[in-house]
């Protein structure tokens, strides 16, 4: 069981789950879902608490203007500014799986990082990756369902 909870604004939303992180129990973790333009207002928080005082918290976020993709005008410098922004804070990131089977493995290697470094780890999401992942689900959802309650074991929304 998870449990949504929305914040007034990204840095927020990561400071919220800094408390989640230190309260957790059971190896329980929390995720900060964002979109990549509010990416800036956690800036602050990413470097100056989770980085430095080695909180993990798996960020999902979103990416407009990724590269090759029609999008609306103002999103058109998110697309080189996002990943540099994520090097640049020394957050390791992969692109969010397209394929269903593969967000097991994924989200073991933010898992992994996350515990040998007491550092975030982010999934950036793709234009349409949440949709293919849920028309494949709905294809395979037995065989995915063990997945799932993987997935679900290891990332937490805040409780």
């Amino acid at each position: 069981m998870y449990r949504r909870v929305s914040a007034a604004n990204e840095g927020d939303a990561v400071a919220l789950i800094v408390g989640v992180t230190l309260g957790a129990q059971n190896g329980r973790r929390g995720v900060t879902m964002m979109q990549n333009s509010g990416l800036g207002n956690a800036v602050s928080p990413l470097t100056s608490l989770t980085w430095t005082f080695r909180l993990p918290q798996l960020l999902i976020v979103t990416w407009r203007g990724q590269p090759g993709v029609a999008d609306e005008p103002q999103h058109a410098l998110m697309d080189p500014v996002t990943p540099a922004m994520l090097d640049t804070m020394e957050i390791l990131w992969e692109t969010f799986p397209t394929e269903a089977d593969a967000i097991g493995p994924a989200l073991d290697r933010a898992v992994a990082h996350m515990d040998a470094t007491g550092r975030p780890y982010a999934l950036v999401m793709q234009k349409g990756s949440a949709a293919l992942v849920v028309r494949q689900r709905g294809r395979e959802r037995t065989r995915d369902a063990r997945r799932v309650r993987h997935a679900e074991s290891h990332a937490h929304p805040a409780r």
